[in-house]
């Protein structure tokens, strides 16, 4: 303890432990975050009636508008692949962790990794696009 700062000095152990923690925590976040966008669109609204079509757009809400709800969205196959995101990070991180110690931390090398597993992870694209739709609003569902 430096007694004249107040701050001690913390062992690699305790550092790589914080660092677990904080990762751990994101991933949490993570998850959080894609149920929320789950949600989200698993109810959906419904134009006021005499509202044309092309006046209605989905991301505002309009007094007197209806929310329907779409299970598919919180379907175990949507849920199957909240769990995956997880299981994708983590075998990143280890992946990562593994090849930092023999390749010496080559250029682009977390990014080529997660990238192999998102490649190699089924329909893994075609859901992330129905719950985060480009700004044109690609239609999902």
């Amino acid at each position: 303890m430096n007694y004249s700062t107040g701050f001690r000095s913390v062992s690699l152990e305790e550092d790589l432990e914080g660092l677990d923690e904080a990762y751990d925590q994101w991933l949490e976040f993570l998850d959080a975050n894609v149920l929320l966008q789950q949600r989200k669109y698993s109810w959906f609204l419904t134009p006021i009636q005499g509202m044309r079509e092309d006046e209605f757009e989905e991301p505002q809400y309009y007094l007197g508008s209806k929310r329907r709800y779409n299970p598919k969205f919180m379907s175990e196959e949507y849920h199957e692949y909240r769990r995956n995101i997880t299981v994708m990070m983590k075998q990143g991180r280890e992946e990562l962790l593994a090849a930092l110690k023999t390749k010496n931390g080559e250029n682009g090398l977390a990014a080529k990794i997660l990238t192999n597993l998102m490649n190699d992870s089924t329909d893994f694209w075609v859901k992330t696009r129905e719950l985060w739709p480009d700004e044109k609003g690609t239609a999902r569902g």
